[in-house]
């Protein structure tokens, strides 16, 4: 949210600060409430992937594009020879969630579907409506 000395007199006589100041309190409970969710297979997901405590590592965030994930993951496999990617999928929709994880599996890379907020929404999303 913007400093309260930055909104201007009209602003204010719109409650336009005030506005602010709901929407991020609903945006940061979405986000506490998002974040005591745990993805199913996370003990699964994180033990098979101890091994990479001491390697370089580098995550990556899939959303909804599994033909850009597959050629990010080529390149990768291409160029970072010395590092493991592990792929987090935040997409909404099941179809895919579906594909991305057979992308993941084609190219031999740990997959972990990251749990949905509601179908739809996302914090992203609503700041600021």
């Amino acid at each position: 949210m913007r400093n309260l000395t930055e909104f201007s007199l009209t602003e204010w006589l719109r409650l336009v600060p005030i506005q602010h100041a709901l929407k991020q309190a609903r945006n940061d409970a979405w986000l506490a409430m998002y974040k005591t969710i745990r993805p199913k297979q996370l003990s699964a997901f994180l033990n098979s992937n101890r091994h990479l405590a001491a390697q370089n590592v580098a995550l990556v965030i899939a959303f909804e594009q599994p033909w850009a994930l597959d050629w990010l993951l080529r390149m990768a496999n291409r160029n970072l020879s010395d590092t493991k990617v592990l792929v987090f999928d935040n997409s909404r929709s099941e179809a895919k969630r579906v594909e991305i994880e057979r992308v993941c599996t084609k190219n031999n890379i740990p997959y972990l579907a990251l749990p949905l907020i509601r179908p739809g929404t996302s914090i992203a999303r609503t700041a600021w409506r």
